[in-house]
């Protein structure tokens, strides 16, 4: 989330001498450390304090009596009050006489009971959200509006690590800090131009009084042992982060007498990160793959600096493992010493930019041998040879793209993300070793070169010990089922915002499939009326009651639900959070008003937070228990002017993936829908024809949605296995079909009508007999079996020799061995990359040309939950997943207006050969228990989804992947 900027700087000893920085939550634990640290680098400060004024002042006297040129003053402040913010910022400038530079937002609270969201209380949730997010967001507006433009302007955000982790037990926490984190990365775009940055910190564990109340010592022990550096952070680890981002280049970074390897060091970002390292002492090793000249003049240049530096240059095609060696063998020989770093710069990039239709397969295979198996055997032989015991650091060039997901930048993009996988499992691979694993993912454009070298610099620093296995994009902003005619049946279902939109669309939608329905609305009770009247009316068995609730007050929320019982005499089963609302004047941050901030917080987060407390301890247990909530496609866009919009659907994704973990056991699922641009009242307030028009050019279906194409996925999650979808008279070609989930795709898309060509490796006998299964079942579809390796381009081409509608690709191999990185041979990664990468490539280029277009056209791919862990023991497979997703989500892009759908599925742990393979009895238990489920997936589970993805009332859904694993990750 780091991005750096570039302006001039102060001394070099004082870098931000003359700056004035104010620190939230300053009087102890985090923002005590960075203001400390921020002193001694020579800022001013304000110190911000609820409630601790000894330690504040304390803090002052400690700061102004040092021999830096900094002084401190402590002022008390509420952050949650929009006056009392006010009044911080006027006593910066009145106090130092200037507009404050710096903005360090630490002020934060956990409650420290670790409730889940079933037991967690209204006002401490309030609380939490009122400190961690408004706060936030108060502070973050009149710093937005009153830092000083022009340079040196910087707002730093504390979140959290929980972020990701989304462990049970911090639910209103982490939903706190997703939703800063969103809006964070908003407000960043929207100061384009007043060279203000924005960026978020996110700790892990820090010894911190916070961090330990609450727990016991077996509590804390498990959060170090989880830790690949074997200890919790201190405050001491992080503060020097914090110090980078509020300079201007962060000169104050020393390396010197270090060796680091460089590769691709003779030009470009290799080149500018050599430069920079030698400017910080480090000794080079400048690889290269052709461009001798350049290289050995880059050499001279170190050579010739008044720093103690030296450098050689060394000819290596990092995708030979031979010559990699030999590369590592010279830093040793050169410099006498092991090395202490690997920066992996080398990558190449296909300058004609071909869709994935269009790529040839030499020059996917190119860039996949520099960019990622490069990447593969640098980091391998450093994960064997780097320094133990302190300094080792691997930095791996990735890319902002596999954020972006250009059309053009298939192969480049998929590269990219394989190796963001891949380095985050080194990173927990080499716990104990001190050695740290990092990724920085510049953006497109050459004036970032700059921020790279003083970032690598910092990541290569023991300052930087603590981050280990992160991404940094450096981009300047940029159970029983009921019958198959409805099968909800019986079951209760509660949909707030009922009463228009999408949510009057889902509701006729669950009646359709038999359920009976409590309409909830706010303010429009004759449209409900009308809504329940129709239901009621309908041929289907469903029944329909209105009932009136402001879903953000607790009191109306209960008797919402104490309503569907009375109502149909049964508890509800399935909850659906579809009231939400945005501010259709699409204000930045600067400009939204605190009234508006709170009501759009009220109803979407704590509305959901509220209705999904309550579901949780009355919704039917022991199968079919549902709880769906609304977010937005925007969580990824992250457009400028829909801040508090997609911060508060930020939160409530957190808040929804943390709730299905605590409902283990339960038989109850919790799951979000997130919507694209839907044609509804509220996608339309406030935008002009023309806003409108940009909406529907950027989307590759070149139309907006409709209610209708969202309705049929909530209907499905709702419903046990979704009988109801028909793909009649379709021809599929799965691959990997004769075993596993391979063999139940297939087996499900026959029941639905289609045509199947089952392609196999190596096991013809079963396919066979799957073939002969379908052509004797009394469906009409018909099935042919067809042998081909994926991998290679003409037996893929061979296996498309009907013009087919639909590619599903099962195809895929897992080391069964699980070794570490270090430990992974060169024919085990290649052999990994070849069938689960470049076989998806090459069938899914061969359907993108050869499907039927105007409509049924789908390409899905699986992939695997696994992208999300990042478990030790699975690089090779995971990097090839995480390959694919990106591949999967560009192909999405480049086919629009084919109406072809391209998706991945990434199921979690399955029943299979292929998961059980190499495991023990206590590994499998070990995936179990993580399950809230609490049992391993079964093929059954994840051939429904491929069949919906396969069907017209899938059409909408495009360019996603999605985790069908019973809430593992």
């Amino acid at each position: 989330m780091a991005e750096t900027g570039v302006g001039s700087g102060s001394s070099t000893a004082y870098p931000l001498q003359g700056r004035v920085a104010i620190v939230t939550g300053a009087s102890r634990g985090i923002g005590r450390t960075v203001a400390l640290h921020l002193a001694s680098l020579g800022a001013n400060l304000v110190l911000n304090y609820a409630t601790s004024s000894a330690q504040a002042d304390l803090l002052a006297a400690e700061i102004s009596s040092s021999p830096s040129p900094s002084r401190a003053v402590a002022f008390q402040a509420n952050v949650s009050v929009a006056a009392q913010v006010k009044s911080l910022f006027d006593q910066a400038e009145s106090a130092f006489s200037a507009q404050p530079h710096i903005l360090v937002n630490c002020a934060g609270v956990l409650d420290p009971k670790y409730p889940t969201i079933a037991a967690t209380a209204e006002e401490d949730w309030d609380n939490t959200f009122a400190i961690n997010v408004k706060g936030a967001f108060l502070c973050s507006k009149e710093a937005a509006n009153r830092l000083v433009r022009g340079g040196g302007g910087r707002i730093i955000c504390f979140t959290s690590s929980q972020v990701a982790a989304l462990r049970p037990g911090y639910a209103a926490y982490t939903a706190s800090k997703a939703a800063v984190e969103a809006m964070a990365k908003i407000l960043a775009k929207e100061l384009k131009g007043t060279q203000i940055t924005a960026n978020c910190v996110a700790p892990g564990p820090i010894a911190t009084d916070m961090f330990f109340a609450g727990k016991t010592e077996e509590d804390v022990k498990r959060v170090g042992d989880i830790c690949p550096l074997g200890r919790l952070g201190q405050t001491e680890d992080v503060a020097p982060l914090v110090g980078f981002l509020a300079t201007d280049a962060a000169e104050w970074i020393n390396g010197q007498g270090r060796v680091a390897i460089v590769t691709g060091a003779s030009r470009g970002i290799g080149r500018t990160v050599a430069l920079h390292l030698a400017s910080l002492g480090a000794n080079l090793v400048l690889n290269y793959a052709t461009s001798s000249a350049q290289a050995d003049l880059l050499a001279d240049e170190i050579n010739s600096s008044p720093s103690p530096s030296r450098a050689v240059p060394f000819q290596a095609n990092v995708s030979v493992a031979a010559q990699v060696k030999s590369l590592f063998d010279q830093a040793e020989s050169a410099f006498s010493a092991q090395p202490h770093i690997l920066v992996n710069c080398a990558g190449v990039l296909d300058p004609k930019y071909p869709t994935i239709a269009a790529t040839a397969e030499e020059d996917w295979d190119n860039i996949f041998a520099v960019n990622v198996k490069g990447a593969f055997l640098c980091s391998k032989e450093a994960a064997n040879r780097l320094m133990r015991g302190g300094g080792g650091r691997i930095i791996c060039f990735t890319s902002s793209l596999v954020g972006a997901l250009r059309p053009g930048y298939a192969a480049y993009t998929a590269s990219k993300a394989a190796v963001e996988a891949m380095t985050k499992i080194l990173a927990k691979e080499l716990k104990g070793t001190q050695i740290t694993a990092n990724c920085v993912a510049p953006g497109r454009s050459p004036p970032t070169y700059g921020g790279c070298g003083p970032l690598v610099g910092f990541l290569a620093t023991d300052a930087a010990e603590w981050i280990n296995g992160q991404v940094i994009r450096i981009n300047v902003g940029s159970g029983s089922g009921s019958s198959t005619a409805y099968p909800l049946q019986g079951r209760v279902a509660i949909v707030t915002g009922a009463s228009r939109g999408i949510g009057r669309t889902v509701a006729l939608h669950l009646a359709s499939l038999g359920a009976n329905l409590v309409l909830n609305y706010a303010t429009s009770s004759a449209q409900a009326d009308l809504l329940a009247a129709e239901i009621s009316s309908s041929p289907s068995p469903s029944r329909a009651v209105a009932f009136q609730a402001n879903v953000s007050v607790a009191a109306q929320v209960k008797s919402l639900f104490d309503h569907a019982e009375s109502a149909f005499s049964a508890q509800p089963h399935i909850l659906v959070n579809c009231a939400g609302v945005l501010d259709p004047k699409y204000p930045t941050i600067a400009a939204t008003a605190e009234e508006d901030w709170d009501n759009i917080f009220a109803v979407n987060v704590k509305g959901a937070f509220l209705c999904s407390k309550e579901a949780a301890n009355r919704l039917m247990r022991g199968g079919g228990g549902r709880i769906i909530c609304f977010t937005t496609s925007l969580v990824g866009a992250l457009r400028p002017g829909y801040a508090a919009y997609t911060a508060s659907k930020a939160a409530v994704e957190a808040m929804t993936k943390i709730l299905a973990k605590e409902l283990k056991g339960t038989q109850i699922t919790a799951n979000c829908v997130a919507p694209g641009p839907i044609a509804t009242d509220m996608f339309f307030a406030g935008k002009t024809e023309e806003d409108v028009k940009r909406v529907v050019d950027i989307c590759p279906l070149g139309r907006l949605g409709q209610t209708e194409d969202v309705a049929p996925l909530v209907g499905f999650l709702a419903t046990d296995a979704a009988e109801w979808i028909n793909g009649q008279g379709r021809v599929a070609i799965v691959t990997g079909a004769s075993r596993g989930i391979g063999r139940t795709v297939p087996l499900h898309l026959a029941s639905l009508g289609a045509n199947l060509v089952l392609n196999y490796a190596t096991s013809s006998a079963q396919a066979e007999l799957l073939s002969n299964e379908i052509n004797s079942s009394p469906s009409p579809s018909r099935a042919v079996v067809f042998q081909a390796n994926v991998s290679v381009a003409a037996q893929a081409e061979s296996a498309f020799s009907a013009q087919p509608h639909i590619l599903v690709n099962c195809a895929g191999f897992l080391d069964p061995k699980y070794p570490t990185h270090a430990a992974t041979s060169e024919e085990d990664w290649d052999n990994t990359f070849a069938i689960n990468v470049k076989g998806a490539f090459l069938c899914s280029k061969e359907a993108a040309n050869r499907l039927v277009r105007d409509g049924g056209g789908r390409i899905i791919c699986f992939t695997s939950s696994l992208v999300g862990v990042l478990f030790p023991g699975y690089a090779a497979y995971t990097a090839s997943k995480a390959a694919v997703e990106a591949m999967t989500k560009t192909l999405a892009k480049e086919l629009k207006g084919t109406q072809i759908m391209a998706n991945c599925v990434a199921p979690g742990p399955i029943a299979t050969d292929m998961f059980f393979a190499g495991k023990t009895e206590e590994a499998v238990k070990r995936a179990v228990d993580i399950c809230p489920l609490g049992r391993l997936g079964q093929t059954e589970d994840v051939a429904p989804l491929v069949g919906f993805l396969a069907t017209d009332a899938a059409e909408w859904i495009n360019g996603q992947v999605i985790r069908i694993n019973g809430g593992f990750v």
